[in-house]
C-alpha cells in the first residue's frame, strides 16, 4: 500500500453482499427515516475499478494507464487508482490540485488539455507538472513563453468517423501540418518527446487505433528528423467500460498488441501510454434517487413493431422524469441522464410501463463507496 487510502475512504461489506444489497439496505433505512431529506447517493463499487485495472494489465501488458479525471473525480476512485499506481491525466488546474492533494507525484501527472489558460500553464510549471500536450501553434507559443522547460506531446487527428464522440473534429493536428508544428518546437527549443491521439468514445471499428498507431510511427520519424527525441506514445482512451458494447475490450487490445509490435517493437525505447476514464468506472457506480411521486402509464394502445404508445404524453416539468432522466436538484439546476432505477428504489403496476416515471427530490448527490 503506497498510503493513498484509508479505513474511511471506503466500507467493507461481507463476500457475495452485492451493489444491489448494499443499495436495497441503504434506501430501506432512507424510507425508514422520519427525519431529514433524503438525498440522492451514488454507491461506488471499488473493487469493480480494481477488476478492471487487472484485466486490464492482462490485456495490454505494454501499455501504461492514466485515469482521465475529468470522467469522475471522486475522491474514492482517485485514491484508488492512485494505490494501484496509475498516472493522471488533467485537463485544468483544479484537476492537477485535487491529484497533488492526495499525494500524487507531479511526474505521474499530464496536462493534457490541448486548450489552456496561461494561469494554468503557469501553475502547472510552478508545480512540477512537465508533460503538456498541444496540436497548434497557438498552445506551442503559450508554452514557450510561460513553460520552456516543459515536454510536449503532440496530439494527432484520428478517423474517428465512427465514434460516439468525434473529437477530431475540434481537437487533434493533421499529418501534414505536424512537421510544421515540430520544425517550429525545434526553434523555439522546446522538446517534443512524443505523439498522443484519441479514437473517441465507442468505437465500433478497432481497426481505427491501428491506422492511428501506424499515424503515429511516422510523426515520430519526422521528429526524430529534427532532432527531437521521441519517446512517449500515448493512445488515449476510448475503451469501453460496461459489457454489451458494440466492440468488446478483448477485441481492441488484441489490435493494439498487434500494431504496437509492428510500428512500436518491443524495446523501441517507447514509453507507450493510455488515458481512460469510463472504462474503469463506468459499471462501478450506481445512483439511487428518491421517488416523490409516480405516474401509471397503461399499455393498452399497441405500436408498431410490437412496441407500446402512450396515450397522452404529459407536459414535461424541470421536477419530473422520464424512465431514464432524473433531474437533480443541484446548484446548476442541470439533469443527470442515468440507467433506469435499480428494482429497490422502482415500483411497477402490473399493467403499467416497466419503467415508471418518477419524479426525484434530491440534492446533491453524495458518494458511497463499497
Amino acid at each position: 500500500m503506497a498510503g493513498y487510502l484509508s479505513e474511511s475512504d471506503f466500507v467493507m461489506v461481507e463476500e457475495g453482499f452485492s451493489t444491489a444489497d448494499l443499495l436495497e439496505e441503504l434506501t430501506l433505512g432512507a424510507s425508514q427515516a422520519t427525519t431529514g431529506e433524503v438525498a440522492a447517493f451514488f454507491v461506488a463499487d471499488l473493487g469493480a475499478i480494481v477488476r478492471k485495472h487487472f484485466c486490464f494489465l492482462k490485456r495490454l501488458p505494454r501499455v501504461r494507464p492514466f485515469y482521465a479525471v475529468k470522467c469522475n473525480s471522486s475522491p474514492g476512485v482517485l485514491k484508488v487508482l492512485a494505490e494501484l499506481g496509475l498516472g493522471f491525466s488533467c485537463a485544468n488546474k483544479a484537476e492537477m490540485e485535487l491529484v497533488q492533494h492526495i499525494g500524487v507525484p507531479a511526474s505521474k501527472i499530464i496536462y493534457s488539455s490541448p486548450c489552456k489558460q496561461i494561469a494554468q500553464i503557469k501553475y502547472a510549471a510552478k508545480n512540477g507538472v512537465r508533460l503538456l500536450s498541444f496540436d497548434n501553434e497557438m498552445e506551442l507559443e503559450k508554452v514557450v513563453k510561460s513553460h520552456p522547460s516543459a515536454k510536449m506531446v503532440l496530439c494527432i487527428a484520428t478517423n474517428d468517423s465512427h465514434s460516439l464522440s468525434h473529437l477530431s473534429f475540434k481537437f487533434g493536428a493533421s499529418l501534414k501540418s505536424c512537421r510544421h508544428l515540430l520544425e517550429n518546437a525545434k526553434k523555439s527549443q522546446v522538446d517534443v518527446v512524443g505523439v498522443s491521439f484519441h479514437i473517441g468514445s465507442d468505437c465500433p471499428d478497432p481497426k481505427a487505433y491501428s491506422q492511428s498507431i501506424a499515424d503515429a510511427r511516422l510523426v515520430f520519424e519526422m521528429g526524430a528528423e529534427l532532432g527531437h527525441r521521441m519517446q512517449i506514445l500515448d493512445l488515449g482512451g476510448g475503451f469501453p467500460g460496461v459489457e454489451g458494447a458494440k466492440v468488446r475490450f478483448e477485441e481492441i487490445s488484441s489490435v493494439i498488441n498487434s500494431a504496437l509490435d509492428l510500428y512500436f517493437p518491443e524495446g523501441c525505447g517507447v514509453d507507450i501510454l493510455a488515458k481512460l476514464g469510463r472504462y474503469y468506472v463506468t459499471s462501478a457506480f450506481t445512483l439511487a434517487v428518491s421517488i416523490i411521486s409516480k405516474k401509471e402509464v397503461f399499455l393498452d394502445q399497441p405500436g408498431r413493431e410490437g412496441r407500446c404508445q402512450r396515450k397522452t404524453v404529459p407536459p414535461r416539468r424541470p421536477s419530473c422524469t422520464t424512465s431514464t432522466m432524473a433531474c437533480m436538484e443541484a446548484s446548476t439546476q442541470s439533469c443527470l441522464t442515468t440507467p433506469a432505477l435499480p428494482p429497490c428504489c422502482r415500483r411497477n403496476h402490473p399493467r403499467s410501463s416497466p419503467y415508471t416515471a418518477a419524479a426525484c427530490g434530491a440534492r446533491r448527490p453524495k458518494a458511497v463507496t463499497a
